[in-house]
């Protein structure tokens, strides 16, 4: 069965499949290729009309072919057909309709001297971010002794008042970096481990690895969701028509992905 997905190419259509690091996904996963999905041939336009638009990036060539890069990861079936999995860039969309990109955010609260590395997540349909942040060794070992007198600040990695005092502080910055409280991080889990590519949660630049993040940590996004956000996020006025009440939120189900570009090409 070919159910969820899109079918095969046609003719005029060239179909490669590039390696997306930070996703795991690689053309040359098993049992079928993955990677980001991008569309060549004479039916792709050979750029936007603006020659200034920064979208003008999405167009490659390889080959003396022009490719269009959609940024949609896409799953190769050994019958030619093609499922979309994922998604490369990182907006996120809210359930209120409002979207969050996650890397701009991330750089703002990378500025707090206690952050080493930081991934801000938003789960399917939720109304807030929670933020993962991984800390330097030297910085918040000052921060707890300094603000609670403790020497190791393992220790306080549960405690409520150390988290509720780290949360104004990273929501502190974010308003005065212009981040809008939508965006901004509701609730926040400091983890016990540095980020780096032996861990296999960065890449060798060290760019997130979302994917292995989530499935490292879904046990405490799971429980930041059930916990009271610090602040109701605030809703940016828009000319919507106001969303139906929703029902009293479920746990949200966090997707569990085994973790397994340069090219897999197919055209018919």
């Amino acid at each position: 069965t070919s159910v969820g997905r899109v079918g095969y190419p046609l003719v005029s259509c060239e179909i490669r499949l590039r390696n997306w690091d930070e996703g795991n996904y690689k053309n040359t996963d098993k049992p079928n290729p993955r990677g980001e999905i991008l569309i060549g041939g004479k039916i792709v336009a050979q750029g936007y009309y603006d020659e200034t638009s920064n979208e003008n990036i999405n167009f490659i060539e390889i080959n003396n072919t022009k490719y269009f890069c959609t940024g949609d990861i896409g799953e190769m079936y050994p019958d030619g057909t093609l499922k979309i999995i994922d998604r490369k860039k990182d907006l996120v969309k809210l359930r209120s309709g409002e979207y969050v990109s996650l890397s701009k955010v991330e750089m703002v609260v990378n500025k707090f001297s206690i952050v080493e590395n930081s991934c801000l997540y938003a789960a399917p349909s939720a109304e807030y971010t929670i933020l993962l942040i991984s800390p330097n060794q030297k910085e918040i070992t000052n921060y707890a002794q300094r603000n609670f007198g403790e020497k190791q600040w393992q220790n306080l990695i549960d405690d409520e008042k150390f988290n509720d005092m780290i949360i104004k502080n990273v929501q502190d910055i974010c308003k005065k970096n212009g981040i809008e409280k939508f965006e901004t991080p509701q609730r926040i889990k400091i983890v016990n481990e540095s980020w780096t590519p032996e861990t296999g949660l960065v890449t060798d630049a060290f760019k997130l690895k979302r994917k292995a993040i989530e499935l490292k940590y879904k046990d405490y996004i799971q429980q930041l969701y059930y916990e009271k956000p610090i602040h109701e996020p605030t809703k940016r006025r828009t000319s919507r028509v106001a969303p139906e009440p929703q029902p009293q939120q479920q746990p949200i189900a966090i997707e569990t992905i085994e973790l397994s570009n340069n090219v897999i090409n197919k055209n018919r």
